[in-house]
């Protein structure tokens, strides 16, 4: 299971170089851009490149300042993690409860859901713990009430119980994703944002 980078600004510039550079390292790539009609001839060509690397790809072309937007990318990329994970044959999968190893996922977005680095962490690790509650193997999104310190699970996608799960937390400068079985990492070169995700060991 290859690593996954995301980029912002990957259709062009220094984020186009950055994907590419990925892919060429091994990297599958998650790019965001934001192009009109006159540059997506463009785009096509920064993708292909990308797929002769022998990189899997994945572009959006949104404004990540949009929090609505941005909800619907990092939705979907948890989304992919999630199923990527329950679909990959690891060795003794068949000994996992539902016979696949799993992962449940919970999102929180600053500055939408947090104001502080502190409630960001605990309103992700609030939904990480409602996606587990509600059957594990899923995606939940954060949503603030009131004063922004209590939350409202928002299922993304349910699928039965199928693994015992460990937890680990995955941050970048706009999103924090709470996850179970998956180790993360984020970080944010010269202004641009990457993630990082690692395979997980099964429970032989």
């Amino acid at each position: 299971m290859a690593d996954w980078a995301l980029i912002l600004g990957s259709s062009s510039g220094f984020g186009e170089a950055v994907a590419l550079a990925f892919a060429e390292s091994g990297y599958n790539i998650y790019g965001v851009h934001l192009d009109r009609k006159s540059t997506l001839a463009h785009v096509d060509d920064v993708v292909s490149r990308i797929k002769e690397r022998g990189a899997e790809v994945e572009f959006f072309n949104v404004n990540a300042a949009d929090p609505e937007k941005r909800e619907e990318v990092v939705q979907h990329i948890a989304e992919r993690l999630r199923e990527r994970v329950a679909t990959f044959p690891f060795e003794h999968a068949a000994n996992q409860p539902g016979g696949c190893l799993s992962i449940s996922i919970g999102v929180a977005s600053f500055p939408d859901d947090a104001s502080d680095t502190e409630t960001l962490v605990r309103q992700a690790d609030s939904a990480l713990y409602a996606a587990k509650d509600g059957g594990r193997n899923c995606v939940v999104l954060s949503t603030p009430t009131g004063s922004g310190t209590s939350l409202v699970a928002l299922p993304a996608s349910a699928r039965p119980v199928t693994a015992r799960q460990r937890s680990a937390v995955n941050v970048n400068r706009t999103e924090v994703v709470r996850t179970n079985s998956w180790r993360s990492s984020a970080r944010s070169p010269r202004g641009r944002s990457v993630i990082r995700s690692k395979s997980v060991t099964p429970r032989l």
